[in-house]
C-alpha cells in the first residue's frame, strides 16, 4: 500500500473534523464573528492592495508590521511571531519544542488541535481531567506541568467556555518544567489577558488570533507573544512568507481602526448573556458558564435536537460523541436576529419532544 510510506503516528490520526457544510439559514457552528469587516475598512484594504505588486513576495517577516503590532500590544517587536492563523503557529511551536516521547500536558475537553498536534509529533500525552462542571483543575495541572516539556492551555476554553484564573496560570508557570502555551483566542470576550505575566515567566507563550473578535476568520492571521530568545528559535522553523500580502494589508488597516472590534465584542457579550438567560428557561437544556463568544449546551436527546436543527437550516457544532461532552452542542453567539431564530427553532423542537414524551408515557 502507498500509505506505508506515511509515519505510523500520522496514519493513526483521525484528522481535523470540520463541521457540517451546506446552505444555512443561521450559521452558529464555528465561533465566527457574526459581523463582517466594515465596508469602509474593506475599501481601504482594497485601495492599498491595488498599489502593491502581487507578483512579488511580501516583505519577509515584515519588520515594520511587527513593530506596529508590538506598539499596539505594548511589547517588544522581537517578542512577536506572525502566522497564517494561530493554528499554523501552534504547529511551528510544536516543531521547535516537541521531540518523540516528550510529555505533553493538556486538559480535555479542549481545543481538538492540541491532541492532534501532540499525536502528530509522537508526544506522550498526559490528560488532566476537568471538574464535572468543566472547571480546569489548576492544582493537578501545576503538578503535571512540573515534568512536561509542553503544557497547552486554552482560556476561555474551547469548546466549554470555562476560564482559568490568571493567578492559577501564574502558579502553573512557576512549577512548570517546560514551556506553557496559553491560547487566548477568545480573550476579548473575557476581558482578561496573560500579557502581564510575560515579564516574570520566560517559559510562557501567548497565542492569539484575529479570527474571532475582529471578524477575520477568512483572512487567516494569528500571532505568538513570548520571550524574544525563544521566539527567535521558533522563527527558524516558521514557514517563510507565511503571512501573505492580503493578510499583511488587512492587519495594517485594522491596527489603525481597532474601535470597531471593541464595539462588536460588547454587542456579542450582551447577546451571549441574553441567549444564556433564554436557554436557562427551556426545559431539558443545561447551559454551562462561558466567557467566550459561544455557549455549550447539554441535552437529554442531543442527537435528535441536532438533526432537527439541521433540517431547519440552523447550524450548531456537535460534540455529541466526544469524550466528556456526550449530549453536548456548542452554539456560537450571533446577531440578535440570528440568535432569536435559533431560540425559536429550538423551543419548537423541545416542545414537540416534550409532547411526544408525554404521549408515550400516557
Amino acid at each position: 500500500m502507498a500509505t506505508e510510506y506515511v509515519r505510523e503516528a500520522v496514519r493513526a490520526l483521525p484528522g481535523y473534523q470540520a463541521p457540517a457544510t451546506g446552505s444555512a439559514r443561521v450559521k452558529l457552528d464555528q465561533n465566527e464573528s457574526p459581523f463582517d469587516l466594515p465596508e469602509d475598512v474593506k475599501e481601504e484594504v482594497l485601495r492599498r492592495l491595488r498599489s502593491k505588486a502581487w507578483n512579488r513576495y511580501p516583505v519577509y517577516e515584515n519588520p515594520a508590521l511587527r513593530q506596529k503590532l508590538a506598539a499596539w500590544l505594548g511589547v517588544d517587536a522581537d517578542a512577536l511571531l506572525l502566522g497564517h492563523g494561530s493554528n499554523q503557529i501552534l504547529y511551528a511551536l510544536a516543531t521547535a519544542i516537541l521531540r518523540p516521547g516528550d510529555r505533553l500536558v493538556l486538559s480535555p475537553p479542549t481545543f481538538s488541535l492540541f491532541d492532534l498536534v501532540g499525536r502528530t509529533f509522537e508526544a506522550r500525552i498526559q490528560a488532566v481531567p476537568q471538574e464535572p462542571d468543566f472547571r480546569l483543575n489548576s492544582g493537578a495541572l501545576a503538578e503535571a506541568a512540573t515534568s512536561a516539556r509542553l503544557t497547552l492551555l486554552c482560556s476561555p476554553n474551547n469548546p466549554t467556555g470555562a476560564v482559568l484564573d490568571l493567578n492559577d496560570l501564574d502558579l502553573i508557570l512557576g512549577k512548570a518544567g517546560g514551556v506553557v502555551l496559553w491560547d487566548e483566542a477568545y480573550h476579548e470576550f473575557w476581558g482578561k489577558t496573560a500579557l502581564p505575566l510575560l515579564a516574570r515567566h520566560p517559559n510562557l507563550f501567548i497565542l492569539r488570533t484575529f479570527s474571532k473578535a475582529y471578524g477575520l476568520a477568512g483572512v487567516r492571521l494569528g500571532y505568538l507573544v513570548g520571550n524574544p530568545d525563544l521566539v527567535a528559535e521558533i522563527r527558524k522553523v516558521n514557514l517563510p512568507y507565511n503571512v501573505d500580502t492580503l493578510s499583511e494589508t488587512v492587519l495594517e488597516v485594522v491596527l489603525e481602526q481597532p474601535d470597531y472590534a471593541r464595539e462588536r465584542v460588547r454587542a456579542i457579550v450582551a447577546e451571549r448573556e441574553r441567549l444564556r438567560s433564554e436557554l436557562q428557561r427551556m426545559p431539558g437544556v443545561s447551559v454551562f458558564p462561558s466567557q467566550a463568544n459561544f455557549l455549550l449546551l447539554r441535552f437529554v436527546d442531543g442527537e435528535r435536537v441536532y438533526q432537527e436543527l439541521l433540517k431547519r437550516g440552523v447550524f450548531v457544532r456537535s460534540f455529541l460523541h466526544s469524550p466528556g461532552l456526550e449530549g453536548c452542542l456548542r452554539v456560537t453567539v450571533g446577531t440578535r436576529e440570528q440568535n432569536q431564530v435559533f431560540l425559536d427553532v429550538l423551543a419548537e423542537i423541545l416542545s414537540k419532544t416534550e409532547a411526544a414524551t408525554r404521549r408515550a408515557a400516557s
